[in-house]
């Protein structure tokens, strides 16, 4: 099964650069088990990432006004048309 990391963020901007130093420190232990790649795009450009993939997981940091800096979540899993909706609000995809 081909599975892809993609850790997001852009260091320049502190914090958002943690799917960055995320996905590089699983490049050192999990090498060979998925791709891991690191990106610093986002909104639709991010689509292309995924072609060829049977199963992703983004690393990314998100400010939401509900949980403290620093809290870790996991969101629903693509799959129904609610949790595609709060991707979309997420990254700016409309």
């Amino acid at each position: 099964m081909k599975a892809l990391v993609l850790g997001l963020g852009n260091e320049l901007l502190a914090d958002d650069g943690v799917g960055l130093l995320a996905v590089r420190k699983l490049k050192e232990e999990y090498t060979g088990q998925a791709e891991i790649v690191e990106c610093t795009l986002s909104g639709l450009a991010l689509l292309e990432y995924f072609i060829g993939f049977e199963k992703a997981i983004v690393v990314d940091a998100i400010q939401t006004g509900r949980f403290p800096a620093g809290t870790i979540r996991q969101l629903a899993a693509i799959g129904s048309r609610r949790s595609l909706c709060s991707l979309a609000t997420l990254y700016r995809i409309t």
